[in-house]
């Protein structure tokens, strides 16, 4: 597979123009499978190696609908590693992997969690302890809650964080990773979308990963003031009150659909959203 045909061509922000602090102020639950979303990171002991994870098709087991979830290695390869599906109400994450695809999925994380709870490790079949919550701050300046999770007990050693909308810091296929595994040592280094970097590791320790050099620009001077992206909002439909097409992502760079000129598109669910015109101009619009 040729690195052009890696499905990330990212297209850098000339703008947020309008409501940027009320996007800041969101806290609402970040899905983990926004389409476009891609975790890059390091793995491998030994021989770090970058490599990057992204969903695909839409594949369907038992009922239930899953994306596939696909790696790409060495700069040219590309790997199905499972399938992978979202309950965004329970707010929680299934996997069936491709090494056992006849078994039922497991619950691969749970963000619906509280100081004290117990979280199953499926990768490595191990409880853990949510011992603290936080927030974190994406590259737009968005938050999302932070979950410490212990993975021994009364070993203060054995930590490991997961962020909704991100997943493990060891990467979104790797949680608990260093409890079951050796010489993998995957890490986590930045998230990225069609908008850009969106999240990215600032320990001095985290390797460089060259898909994280691309920025996201937010600087309001960038585009002349009368630039307008035009369309209104009912409830929570937006309509395109202009000629061109429209990009719509959620407020930390996932796909949400194209709004076609003349059109209409549904919403999800009230929040923060980027609204992005073909000259690259975006607008933020909180519903």
């Amino acid at each position: 597979m040729n690195r052009s045909t890696l499905p990330f061509q990212f297209a850098l922000l000339a703008c947020l123009t309008i409501g940027l602090n009320e996007a800041k102020s969101q806290t609402e639950y970040e899905p983990l499978l926004a389409e476009g979303r891609i975790w890059n990171v390091y793995e491998g002991g030994w021989v770090p190696t970058p490599m990057s994870y992204y969903t695909g098709s839409d594949s369907t087991f038992d009922g239930l609908v899953y994306k596939e979830l696909l790696q790409f290695y060495g700069g040219e390869y590309e790997i199905l590693m499972g399938w992978i599906r979202e309950d965004v109400q329970e707010q929680k994450v299934f996997l069936r992997n491709t090494w056992t695809p006849d078994d039922p999925e497991v619950m691969y994380y749970d963000f619906d969690v509280e100081v004290g709870d117990t979280v199953w490790s499926a990768l490595c079949d191990s409880p853990m302890t949510v011992v603290e919550l936080d927030m974190v701050e994406w590259a737009n300046g968005s938050t999302s809650e932070r979950i410490k999770l212990q993975l021994i007990p009364d070993n203060e050693n054995f930590t490991e964080y997961w962020v909704e909308g991100i997943g493990s810091m060891h990467g979104v296929l790797a949680p608990a990773a260093y409890l079951c595994t050796a010489d993998w040592d995957p890490v986590l280094c930045c998230v990225t979308s069609a908008l850009g970097l969106q999240f990215e590791r600032t320990e001095e320790w985290i390797p460089e990963h060259e898909n994280c050099d691309t920025p996201l620009i937010d600087g309001v001077g960038d585009v002349p003031s009368q630039t307008r992206i035009a369309y209104r909002i009912e409830g929570r439909t937006l309509l395109a009150s202009g000629s061109t097409a429209l990009r719509v992502y959620s407020r930390t760079g996932g796909w949400v659909g194209q709004l076609a000129a003349g059109g209409s598109l549904e919403l999800p669910a009230a929040g923060a959203y980027l609204i992005q015109s073909p000259d690259g101009v975006v607008q933020v619009v909180v519903l």
